[in-house]
């Protein structure tokens, strides 16, 4: 069973979650979920930064693909998404100048992750 077509997380995961903070992503604030993404990373987590979706189909091909995904999908999301905690390329993207982050909330509100974000972070959603 594909985890990104089933909206739930193995038992595992959950517990892993429920271990270590207490609760899963969905019953996350703001600053628990900063701190989920930012041990993610930490434990060696690696995201699909590339490719870069160039057109509309291949954006919403990656919303298709988000879209059913649960917030206790937390990992599953990052990894589609591309996400990184630094800014990303040439021109050092980073979620501060996306249009879809909400600078005073520290919020990626693109519905398909709907995630806190710091402003120097950056995923392949990214859009000006």
């Amino acid at each position: 069973m594909s985890e990104s077509q089933d909206n739930s997380i193995s038992d595992a995961r959950r517990q892993a979650y429920l271990d270590k903070f207490g609760l899963t992503p969905a019953e996350a604030s703001h600053d628990i979920l900063i701190q989920m993404i930012e041990d993610h990373f930490a434990d060696g987590l690696k995201t699909e930064v590339e490719p870069f979706p160039e057109t509309d189909r291949e954006f919403g091909k990656l919303l298709d693909e988000l879209r059913p995904m649960s917030a206790d999908q937390l990992r599953e999301k990052l990894v589609l998404s591309g996400w990184i905690l630094e800014p990303y390329g040439e021109d050092q993207m980073r979620c501060q100048e996306c249009m879809y982050y909400l600078v005073h909330k520290r919020w990626c509100d693109l519905p398909e992750l709907d995630l806190p974000a710091k402003p120097d972070w950056w995923c392949r959603l990214w859009r000006i």
